[in-house]
């Protein structure tokens, strides 16, 4: 009968364990209030066993206070476990009887025996096992035997012989029990707490990942949740997206391979996709977007979880780029061109100009005079079609000298007015002044013409477009206005930046504006931009005005053939691989009064083994083999006193370059007439000798 009411007690004691526990587990576990309120309900727990005790005989009791302190000393630890046994130790006291100083003795020493094993525990960092608590629980209870002892003698000997063997072995298998109920409890708890700390930590971040996210159900394909990033970006508010599917997020042209991907992901469980399509916003835009998405159980529910990430401003500048490479190749291709045509214009156009010397004795006025000016007239509008050509594959020499800027848009006028369309009017104002710039012409030019094409495009139903120059104080402006749609205020702080535009695909490259900012800011200068919408744009490039005198902006001026500046039988080493070029500057230059050996390569002019050194080089820059600067290296080491003059269609070589500028090498834009051939021949050899020392070899 006493085991079985011991049971009864332990079985009332497990359960009000149980029941603690719970309650625990709710508690917030702020340090000092949670062990307060641990050891209180601790004590409780205790007071309920002690009010529905074993009573052997008056004043002697026996309960499950022994193992609930030694639990509280063992998983509260040594505030839980004082708490519990001062409120234990108080009723015992108010019990009183034959068996009191025994109750206080058990109280005091189960307690302390589950802290010391506790600290000891951890010190020796032994794990929480089975073993570890049956030996604590003899501990107390082998004690618990011994204060048996603290009973009248006469009760000691009947208490030992009828519970003895119950303190010995039920009560430490029931602390056992008891022990590992807590310690699954204490697991249970830290896995629910890891569980929520992990919940709240995937909430932080699904809430605050930049990149929309949702998750949605994988079934209904309605939305499950939603992130801030999504609300933003779509316009719907959370409320209205949880009451949507991923179906209205799509334009209607991409619901059927919708529809496909999502039954391949439903037959294919675990599947992780990534893919591009097409999303729409709450105001009906829709954006290129790429999305990557995986299973996932939510709430349980199958889901998916996607990330989308908004590829529409990537894709813009890939297609840019795209465009930039196709009019880098047609840069290339166009400098090709007009390189080859550039010989072919030089050749025709020394021809002429021999024939045309020739034709000096026929009378004023004759036919074949007449003819020859138009040819050369036509050569030199050929020219001019080439020189733009290289200035768009921005293959020509960047040469900066004084240029007049008014007199430069004039000049340009002609060549303007093909870039414009029959229903676009163009407009040049010519103030008859001059205005002197320090810069490279070419350049500059191409600052105009970007600037109209600009204007043409904001007026795709015609206007007018009007071009002026002045000067204001010490800069020279140039003012381009057309009547155009305008621009906004929003898209106007964006204009000059690279590959910004707002026209449609195969519109534009946004490179145009972009250009003109980077010639101006080259040149010292700036860009002012006015513009209201309906009523056209005014762009308006202020340049510092050059120094000296205004007369000396121009180049000199073709002189008369009569007085061109011939040669005085000095030898010259032609070097020229275009056949016909070669033979019509061989006649230029024997008619100027040089000895003329030509070659038509590098190879070709150093195996020449005449001892005599040559006077001067005129060579072509882009030769088959070594170039023409590179055979004007090798053969001034040979003839120190070489002179070199150097022609090309174009020069895009940095190093020559920076060789015309500094005036080491002289340079001849083909196609270039006699006057200019003789000037340039005539200056190189007057030149002292340290002047070509930079093209020599190792300089």
């Amino acid at each position: 009968m006493i085991v079985l009411s011991l049971v009864q007690n332990f079985a009332l004691l497990v359960a009000l364990a149980v029941l603690f526990q719970r309650l625990g587990s709710r508690l917030p576990h702020v340090t000092l209030r949670y062990r307060v309120l641990s050891g209180l309900l601790f004590g409780a727990v205790a007071l309920v066993g002690m009010a529905t005790p074993v009573r052997l005989m008056p004043g002697i009791i026996f309960d499950g206070r022994s193992i609930i302190l030694a639990v509280a000393g063992i998983f509260g630890g040594p505030l839980p476990a004082a708490i519990a046994a001062g409120v234990c130790a108080a009723y015992r006291l108010a019990l009183g009887g034959a068996g009191a100083a025994m109750g206080l003795a058990v109280i005091t020493e189960a307690a302390l025996i589950g802290v010391g094993a506790e600290a000891l525990r951890r010190r020796r960092n032994w794990p929480r096992s089975a073993r570890f608590f049956l030996v604590t629980a003899v501990a107390v209870h082998v004690t618990m035997l011994a204060c048996v002892l603290a009973l009248p003698g006469w009760a000691s000997r009947e208490v030992v012989v009828r519970v003895g063997p119950s303190i010995l072995f039920v009560y430490p298998l029931a602390m056992v029990f008891v022990c590992l109920l807590f310690q699954d409890f204490e697991e249970q708890a830290r896995d629910r707490a890891a569980l929520r700390e992990s919940e709240a930590r995937y909430r932080e971040l699904f809430q605050a990942h930049p990149q929309p996210m949702w998750v949605y159900d994988l079934e209904t394909l309605r939305f499950l949740t939603v992130n801030d990033a999504m609300v933003r970006r779509y316009g719907w508010s959370r409320e209205e997206l949880l009451g949507m599917t991923t179906r209205d997020i799509r334009p209607p042209e991409e619901l059927a391979a919708m529809e496909r991907r999502v039954a391949h992901v439903r037959a294919n469980p675990g599947y992780t996709e990534a893919h591009e399509s097409r999303h729409r916003t709450s105001g009906g835009r829709v954006f290129e977007v790429e999305t990557s998405s995986h299973d996932i159980d939510f709430e349980g529910r199958q889901g998916r979880v996607v990330v989308a990430q908004d590829v529409s401003d990537r894709r813009r500048l890939e297609e840019q780029l795209r465009q930039a490479q196709k009019m880098e190749a047609v840069g290339v291709l166009a400098g090709g061109i007009a390189h080859d045509f550039n010989n072919l214009l030089q050749a025709t156009l020394s021809a002429v100009q021999a024939a045309g010397l020739q034709a000096a004795a026929l009378p004023s006025g004759s036919a074949l005079g007449r003819t020859l000016a138009e040819v050369e007239a036509q050569v030199q509008r050929g020219a001019q079609l080439t020189r733009q050509l290289l200035l768009f594959s921005r293959q020509s020499p960047s040469l900066s000298r004084r240029c007049d800027l008014a007199a430069l848009v004039v000049e340009q006028s002609a060549m303007l007015r093909r870039l414009l369309p029959e229903t676009v009017a163009l407009e040049v104002e010519d103030s008859g002044r001059e205005l002197p710039v320090e810069g490279d012409a070419g350049q500059l030019a191409q600052v105009v013409a970007n600037l109209v094409v600009n204007a043409r495009d904001a007026m795709p139903g015609g206007g007018r477009v009007q071009i002026s120059t002045r000067r204001v104080g010490d800069r020279a402006v140039l003012e381009v206005r057309d009547n155009g749609v305008g621009i906004a205020e929003a898209v106007r702080v964006r204009i000059f930046d690279p590959f910004y535009t707002t026209k449609a695909p195969g519109k534009g490259t946004g490179l145009g504006l972009a250009v003109v900012w980077g010639i101006v800011r080259e040149h010292g200068g700036t860009v002012e931009v006015e513009s209201e919408i309906g009523r056209g744009s005014t762009f308006r490039v202020l340049l510092p005005i050059a120094g000296g005198e205004a007369g000396d902006t121009n180049p000199p001026a073709d002189e008369p053939e009569g007085d061109l500046p011939a040669g005085r039988g000095e030898r010259i080493l032609l070097v020229e691989d275009e056949t016909g070029a070669r033979h019509s500057l061989i006649e230029l230059l024997t008619i100027l009064s040089y000895r003329v050996t030509a070659v038509a390569s590098s190879e070709e002019a150093l195996a020449i083994e005449d001892p005599t050194p040559f006077d001067g080089l005129l060579t072509d820059l882009s030769l088959p083999g070594d170039s023409g600067l590179d055979l004007a290296r090798v053969l001034t080491a040979r003839w120190p006193k070489l002179r070199v003059v150097v022609m090309s269609g174009y020069a895009p070589d940095d190093v020559a370059h920076q060789l015309f500028e500094a005036g080491t090498v002289r340079f001849l834009q083909k196609p270039f007439d006699m006057a200019a051939l003789a000037r340039a021949l005539r200056e190189a050899l007057a030149e002292p000798s340290g002047k070509h020392a930079a093209a020599r070899p190792g300089r």
